[in-house]
């Protein structure tokens, strides 16, 4: 008899995890709590449109995550996209990455000067070890100006408070590690060094949920099930193995300690859920902290608004941190009659302010990108908890410890964004998902040292924008 693989969660990470797993032999069955697939790569349909929960991009260095993608949506299912993107400081839109001429073009010559002097003097101040923080880290690589302008209100409005966050945060999120190599890579477009953006990526031709349905359809040819609406409601242990899992809707079926759980939800979610866990355990996983993503949605009567994909907006003044045009990924995806855009607005998961889209409008407006006569209707409003783990500092040992502690249980896989409190993008989780399935494969429930070295290679993935 095959062995089993029972897997909560079906976004990317889950799905992908799943269809590898089913490619392989294995029983593979999907608990997903909400009725639509896909996680944050789901998708939100209005009006004939599908639209991604904020912009989404397919870009991986990774050879094997592009032969998987290929599998998946052959041909023309899926298209190549020139990316363009902006940010908007000082009341101009900027392309970003920045150009050397259009940065210095875009500030007074006193604001220059004081960007290049605060980087050489932080370039020869030593940094207290204590201190280390997401803002101590790049005051030191770019100096106070520029991380003033640029990096310290957008980390506010989507993070929390700068000087509060681990200064992993910064090396995993900014891709250049200083401002030298910033000019440097500005001047030689073609340096040798790491890639930092891409100037192009994939894009599915009928929008992400094309990938999710995809992968949804190749575990059902191959025997798989796919639970919605069902929730996790207990997974049994006995000796350190995972003996039953029990759904929400009163179903459960008995595991052996060859079969495999695999769980992408968020931890605290998964520790409460588990029976028994060390009270420790419980403890560390409350202690994990969350910040929660609101899109709205704006249908304009118009064709197009931008050129851009994507436009940052890392001031205050602003209430969303970016701003993007669905159609400009995939034509296909919103009728040809009207557009849509969706401004994000990131919030703190303790404090949940109510929707303002006057607000959002009026901004939007501002920023030269609508104006109320021109919205069709009221704007769709979407909320999703857990969308940003955020890097508290010495989130690190904290999660350690827990995911010492869940590594314990012999057939328990904790992975993806939420699973393993790590920030991932979308490449990323394919490739989380093939490391993991493989593991499984090979190795059982027998976790050992190579399942420590999954740890360590899944631990940060450097964002290229």
């Amino acid at each position: 008899m095959a062995n089993k693989a029972t897997i909560i969660g079906a976004g990317l990470t889950g799905l992908s995890t799943g269809w590898k797993l089913a490619e392989e032999g294995y029983q593979v069955v999907i608990l997903e709590k909400d009725k639509q697939l896909g996680g944050l790569s789901g998708t939100v349909p209005w009006k004939g449109a599908q639209l991604d929960l904020g912009p989404h991009k397919l870009f991986s260095l990774n050879k094997s995550v592009l032969d998987d993608l290929e599998r998946l949506l052959p041909g023309t299912e899926m298209n190549q996209v020139q990316k363009i993107s902006k940010i908007t400081l000082r009341n101009r839109q900027l392309n970003y990455p920045l150009a050397t001429m259009e940065l210095i073009k875009a500030l007074p010559p006193w604001k220059f000067a004081r960007i290049i002097l605060d980087y050489g003097l932080a370039s020869f101040s030593g940094g207290s070890e204590s201190q280390r923080s997401y803002e101590s880290f790049l005051k030191k690589r770019f100096g106070k100006a520029l991380y003033e302008m640029v990096f310290k209100q957008y980390a506010g409005k989507i993070w929390g408070e700068p000087t509060e966050l681990d200064e992993d945060l910064a090396s995993s999120r900014v891709a250049i590690p200083n401002l030298l190599t910033l000019v440097k890579n500005l001047i030689f477009r073609d340096s040798d060094d790491a890639p930092t953006h891409a100037d192009t990526f994939l894009y599915p031709n009928s929008g992400c949920q094309g990938l999710i349905e995809s992968l949804a359809g190749a575990i059902e040819t191959r025997g798989g099930i796919i639970k919605k609406g069902v929730s996790l409601a207990e997974l049994a242990v006995e000796n350190g193995t995972v003996k039953k899992v029990i759904a929400d809707n009163g179903e459960s079926w008995d595991l052996d300690a060859t079969d495999a759980v695999i769980s992408t939800i968020p931890l605290e979610v998964l520790a409460n859920n588990i029976s028994p866990l060390a009270r420790e355990a419980v403890s560390l996983a409350s202690n994990l902290k969350y910040r929660s993503l609101r899109l709205y949605y704006l249908g304009i009567d118009k064709p197009r608004v931008m050129d851009d994909q994507w436009i940052f907006f890392p001031e205050g003044e602003f209430t969303f941190t970016r701003v993007s045009e669905q159609k400009s990924f995939s034509g296909n995806t919103v009728p040809p009659d009207f557009t849509v855009l969706t401004a994000e607005e990131p919030f703190d998961a303790d404090y949940k302010p109510d929707p303002d889209p006057d607000r959002v409008i009026d901004h939007l407006t501002r920023a030269g990108l609508a104006s109320p006569d021109e919205l069709l209707d009221e704007p769709l409003i979407v909320t999703r908890d857990h969308a940003y783990p955020v890097y508290f500092k010495g989130f690190r040992r904290t999660v350690d410890e827990l995911l010492k502690e869940l590594d314990s249980i012999s057939n328990l896989f904790t992975i993806g964004r939420q699973g393993a409190y790590s920030y991932i993008g979308m490449c990323d989780c394919l490739e989380i998902a093939q490391l993991c399935s493989k593991h499984i494969v090979d190795h059982g429930a027998d976790k050992g040292n190579s399942w420590e070295h999954f740890r360590d290679n899944t631990r940060n993935f450097v964002v290229i924008d």
